[in-house]
């Protein structure tokens, strides 16, 4: 099976754009792992807490919804990050399919950034109304 490789006239990135390894790693998914990991501790501290019928202050549950917002924003700023850097490489003319097969490749970031931020947003909700009907 041959692979198409995206090449935009630099050879060192050539492997970066190589589907078949952006299929096995990509490397902002150790950031958004990282955001997700504090996430999930953060709602499990909360959870233990509630177990432990021990007090919940409310900020543990903001914090849920702004690790959720940063992880949207660097989502972001890595699509842009990485779309400036293949446009900094491009020397020759591409076709639409190259530019299509590199506009999907950044798009990874910002998925993976959604995809934490959604995480993110239903524990916040889920916890938000847990912390709620506790302080009433």
């Amino acid at each position: 099976m041959h692979v198409r490789t995206f090449h935009i006239g630099n050879p060192c990135s050539q492997a970066g754009h190589d589907l078949e390894n952006l299929m096995h790693f990509h490397p902002d998914i150790i950031l958004f792992a990282i955001l997700l990991f504090l996430i999930l501790g953060t709602s499990g501290r909360i959870i233990y807490l509630r177990v432990k019928k021990r007090p919940i202050n409310y900020k543990w549950t903001e914090s849920i919804k702004h690790v959720g917002q940063i992880s949207l924003a660097f989502g972001f700023l890595l699509q842009l990050v990485e779309l400036s850097t293949a446009l900094a490489h491009t020397t020759n003319l591409l076709t639409t399919e190259e530019i299509a097969k590199g506009f999907r490749s950044t798009l990874f970031s910002t998925m993976h950034g959604l995809l934490v931020y959604i995480i993110a947003m239903i524990l916040f909700a889920v916890l938000k109304l847990t912390v709620k009907n506790e302080s009433d």
